[in-house]
Parts: C-alpha cells; sequence; structure tokens
C-alpha cells in the first residue's frame, strides 16, 4: 500500500483523483484496471481521535477501535 497526496477535482457529474505516474508504474496499474481506495479527509490526525498517552491508557482496546473506524470511515 501507498499513501499519496491526492486533491478531489469535478469530472463531469462526478469527483475523481489522479494517481501520480511513478505511483502507477510501480504498483503496475494500467487504464481500466479496478483499485480499491481508502480515504482519509485531511486535517485530522490519531491525536485528535486519540488525545493524550493518559486518555488512551483509561479507554479499552474495543473503545479505540471504534475511535479509529469512527474516523477513517465516517465523514
Amino acid at each position: 500500500m501507498i499513501l499519496i497526496d491526492a486533491t478531489i477535482r469535478k469530472w463531469g457529474n462526478s469527483f475523481g483523483i489522479t494517481i501520480p505516474k511513478d505511483v502507477a508504474a510501480k504498483e503496475h496499474i494500467k487504464e481500466k484496471q479496478r483499485v480499491k481506495v481508502l480515504i482519509l479527509k485531511d486535517g485530522k490526525n490519531m491525536r485528535e481521535s486519540f488525545g493524550t498517552a493518559k486518555k488512551i491508557l483509561s479507554k479499552t482496546a474495543q473503545e479505540l477501535k471504534d475511535e479509529a473506524r469512527k474516523e477513517l470511515y465516517d465523514e
């Protein structure tokens, strides 16, 4: 998996991103090939989700996983 910064652009009635040529070559991505994209909004970081270490240690593993999922998948 490779992490890249991308800007969303409007294409007709949809939105799209551009994969840099060097990344496409390294990952052997070809035109019309289907790929999976994980979208993380810029501006969020793990500290905002989890807070300080003291706060982290007071939570259960399940609570930490739920917060991570919320940051990754919620709008």
